[in-house]
């Protein structure tokens, strides 16, 4: 919250403008204003009283230094040495700002059952990140990291009492409604959480697009005369990759529920004429013993053929490496619901495999960001002996370069993080005339046969990385 429009003196006491902003929405400033109805996705963070005088303070002092080096020659003359003096004073102000910020910045109101609740954030590191692990203490938040939760809980929390039936994406949208339930900050948990249900608690699941159920293993049907068996697009068990959040893609309390509702998008195996029947039934436990009946291939003695691809998708975009991976894996979805059309048997017999990860960071700051991510990286036992790196690095004192610094690692992370920490930059030698450049590049490469499942890999990657605050110009991932 902008500290002209709210700061705290009383915290139990929650300001009238934030109590508004949680109630209602509007589309513009002074605009109509309507209920809101997502009150579980906003949280406040508003600045105390006592502390915003120091912040402005020093922020007239940054702007009035940079007022000066803008009008040098026009307003103001300064020899070198005061040129010197100047970027010396305004690297400290900038210093000092930052800290008068974080010092200032420390009421953090959200939502819970019973309205906004407080708690005071404290950091050492950026505010966003200590707003989270503020939130994460609290219990109030699911990050991306999480497993997923159980059949008790969402039932009590997000299921609609006394409903047959949930879209996914109404699913998704209780997190929003409910001010009693944690904020969903990734969706990856809540797929997590549909596919345990529906592979162990006796919940079913439709998949409108591809028209494809799924259902608990040892599940008896009872809404029809049909068999189970001869369900041609009903699965037994559920994987989280195969849930989608929309309104085509609806979770049932249980298969006969699925039934007596999509019952006609169901395709039955009819019974043949005995001899074809007493035929199709050698067919089908011939299968059984290889592996499989639900597959989608072209007759009954017909194998699928051997079937790979190799998927490989890129986002430039996020300001964090963990949104990038975020995006790439909702990429990554849509490749692999294509790759299981393309082939002839079931689906469930496809396993996606990673076969390396490439991560890029660039931009004035990307010394800070490679140690972080290389720190993380290293001291992670699942991606350390498969994970190399190159860094290149510059730094100049002005047009005439008369003093230049260069870096050029290229070896084991293990190697960056122990021996090039980020306080070793010569960030001095950027002066106010001169400039700096880094560019790191992380390769995580897998040896062939070291097949590592890909959502289990990048829910490590995921894990390790969801700290690491500095933007990725590229991420790409393989998978067969």
């Amino acid at each position: 919250m902008d500290f002209d429009t709210v700061t705290i003196t009383d915290y139990e006491t929650v300001p009238e403008a934030i109590q508004t902003l949680y109630k209602n929405t509007a589309s513009s400033s002074g605009g109509q204003k309507t209920p809101r109805v997502f009150k579980n996705n906003v949280v406040f963070l508003a600045a105390s009283a006592n502390d915003v005088t120091d912040a402005k303070r020093t922020a007239e002092r940054v702007a009035a230094i940079k007022h000066i080096q803008n009008n040098l020659g026009d307003q103001y003359e300064l020899n070198t040495e005061q040129q010197d003096k100047l970027g010396e004073r305004l690297d400290s102000a900038k210093g000092t700002l930052d800290q008068d910020i974080k010092k200032a910045y420390t009421h953090l109101y959200f939502p819970t059952g019973d309205g906004l609740a407080h708690r005071n954030v404290t950091t050492d590191s950026t505010i966003h990140q200590s707003v989270i692990e503020k939130l994460d203490e609290a219990g109030a938040i699911i990050p991306e990291g999480e497993d997923a939760y159980g059949v008790d809980w969402f039932e009590a929390t997000i299921w609609n009492v006394g409903s047959a039936s949930m879209t996914t994406r109404a699913i998704e949208e209780q997190f929003g409604k409910r001010q009693d339930a944690e904020i969903l900050l990734s969706p990856i948990p809540l797929r997590k959480t549909i596919a345990q249900l529906v592979r162990e608690d006796g919940y079913a699941y439709w998949d409108e697009e591809q028209k494809t159920g799924y259902y608990t293993p040892e599940t008896t049907l009872t809404a029809t005369d049909h068999e189970l068996d001869d369900a041609k697009n009903l699965h037994a068990g559920l994987s989280y990759q195969d849930v989608k959040l929309s309104q085509s893609h609806t979770l049932y309390t249980s298969l006969d529920e699925l039934v007596d509702d999509v019952g006609s998008e169901i395709d039955w195996e009819e019974p043949d004429e005995d001899e074809e029947q007493e035929d199709e039934t050698t067919d089908d436990d011939d299968e059984e013993e290889t592996g499989g009946s639900s597959g989608g291939g072209s007759g009954g003695d017909d194998e699928p053929e051997p079937f790979s691809k190799l998927i490989e998708v890129r986002t430039s975009e996020p300001a964090h490496v963990s949104r990038a991976l975020q995006e790439m894996r909702a990429d990554i979805a849509d490749e692999l619901t294509s790759a299981r059309e393309e082939y002839d048997g079931h689906p469930d017999e496809l396993t996606p495999i990673v076969e390396g990860v490439w991560i890029h960071l660039d931009g004035a700051d990307a010394w800070k960001g490679a140690w972080f991510t290389a720190n993380k990286l290293s001291n992670n036992e699942d991606f350390a002996e498969d994970t190399t790196m190159d860094f290149d690095y510059e730094a100049n004192d002005g047009a005439d370069s008369k003093s230049e610094f260069e870096v050029d690692f290229n070896g084991r992370p293990e190697v960056f993080a122990s021996h090039l920490r980020f306080n070793m930059e010569p960030e001095d030698l950027a002066n106010p005339d001169g400039g700096r450049t880094a560019e790191a590049e992380f390769s995580i490469e897998f040896d062939e046969g070291d097949d590592r499942l890909y959502g289990d890999t990048f829910d490590l990657l995921t894990s390790s990385l969801r700290s690491t605050t500095h933007s990725p110009s590229r991420c790409t991932r393989k998978s067969v």
